[in-house]
């Protein structure tokens, strides 16, 4: 049976401060900020102080960050920065997995701390965007690759001049695009496909892939809202430019952060409920219930990199938006099921002593609260781990107003303290 669904507002017992609710009011575009909305009280404190401060600093976490490659190619629903780099502050184990790592937020700042890190995700675009933002060049890849973006360019400019046709898979989506745009975004694709060197090609995907939804007709990443926008000519072809450069100094300053010896990211493309290795420390964010549609999101993108048949991996997707449209309450015992298999997968690979984090947020559906603190609880102890600290707090979801928590969950596996050292896989990422 499942536990009651209960519906919140801000006129419950727990209602946020006057000037916080205010701050909630869905944007025009109807997109939503978490990343913007401040947290309220923090509550369901468990643990040594120390770690529980700590996990509330994680979840009050908010702003921009500026530091490595943490603002290359935007991600929707991505943790924030600061709060991996305080969580990691605190929990120990060098080999460190995200299961599912999104665009690399997680691994950079792990990175950044000496761990060694492994991503997985089932969504292609994730694992792209993953590998360029932790990828450790030297001086002189550094140097090649800003001259293959300029030759890129100078090939695309070149191109534009020709009556070029869209790659095949983007052919039914063209109306997303002013037709300059759709041109020079197909000669830029077309030189690309022209690059030898493989690394050096997947990082100039990563930076076409970070224009395709910037320069369409669609309103954002979580809105495929449709939107009038007039786009000088020439404008992709000057962002691409200006993306390499940004790119490049961003890679330098990740070279400059990430101690000597810390080797880049391991990523793999699979389901978190399959998982191989053994590690220190799982960090990660999960989908929360009813939130997001993750792979049709990334439906444009998807179609310039050629990657539509990720399309038929939505079935796999955990607690995706639209399982819970015709029932809310099917939608939920099937991301319950998903959380128990994923976690187990998780506490199987973890070292006798490892610990699991899991930063994962309420959802609501049809004005209905999805609690996600107890089925995670639940399901942690189904796969025999022990909880070590727990904090939580308020917040209301921007899209409806309504009240609704955030937690960090820490557990640990039985068993002697989690060695330093070990074997673990070393999977490539599929770009």
């Amino acid at each position: 049976m499942l536990p009651p669904m209960k519906r919140r507002r801000p006129g419950s017992k727990r209602r946020l401060k006057p000037a916080q609710a205010s701050s909630l009011t869905p944007s025009p575009q109807g997109k939503r900020r978490s990343g913007q909305v401040p947290a309220g009280k923090a509550v369901k404190l468990m643990g040594p102080r120390e770690v529980t401060s700590a996990l509330v600093e994680a979840l009050r976490a908010r702003g921009e960050i500026e530091r490595a490659t943490q603002r290359f190619h935007t991600y929707p629903a991505r943790l924030h920065p600061d709060a991996a780099q305080r969580l990691l502050q605190v929990l120990p184990g060098l080999r460190l997995l995200d299961p599912f790592c999104g665009g690399g937020t997680i691994l950079v700042e792990g990175m950044m701390a000496g761990r060694h890190t492994w991503g997985n995700d089932l969504n292609p675009v994730a694992t792209l965007v993953a590998r360029a933002r932790t990828r450790l060049l030297g001086p002189g890849e550094r140097r090649a690759l800003q001259a293959a973006t300029q030759r890129t360019v100078k090939t695309a400019t070149a191109l534009t001049s020709q009556k070029l046709q869209a790659p095949e898979p983007v052919l039914p989506l063209t109306d997303w695009y002013e037709p300059h745009v759709l041109g020079e975004l197909t000669a830029l694709h077309d030189a690309i496909e022209t690059v030898q060197e493989a690394e050096t090609r997947r990082l100039l995907w990563a930076m076409h892939s970070s224009l395709v939804v910037k320069y369409s007709l669609r309103a954002s990443d979580t809105s495929a809202r449709r939107v009038k926008r007039k786009t000088k000519k020439g404008a992709v072809l000057e962002a691409f430019t200006a993306r390499g450069v940004e790119l490049v100094g961003m890679l330098d300053e990740l070279m400059r952060v990430v101690p000597e010896g810390t080797p880049a990211a391991k990523l793999r493309r699979g389901d978190a409920r399959d998982l191989s290795g053994t590690f220190d420390l799982a960090l990660t964010s999960p989908p929360y219930p009813g939130t997001y549609d993750y792979l049709p999101l990334q439906h444009l993108r998807l179609a310039w990199l050629g990657h539509l048949d990720a399309l038929g991996d939505q079935k796999q997707e955990i607690g995706p938006r639209r399982d819970f449209k015709s029932s809310a309450e099917e939608g939920y015992r099937r991301w319950q099921t998903s959380t128990e298999a994923w976690t187990m997968a998780v506490a199987k690979v973890l070292a006798p002593g490892g610990h699991l984090a899991i930063v994962v947020g309420d959802g609501i559906s049809h004005g209905r609260l999805l609690e996600a603190r107890g089925p995670t609880m639940d399901a942690a102890a189904g796969a025999a781990l022990t909880p070590f600290a727990t904090a939580s707090i308020e917040r209301a979801d921007p899209a409806t107003g309504l009240a609704k928590r955030e937690h960090v969950l820490v557990f640990r596996r039985p068993g002697e303290d989690a060695a330093s050292e070990g074997d673990a896989p070393e999977p490539e990422a599929t770009p």
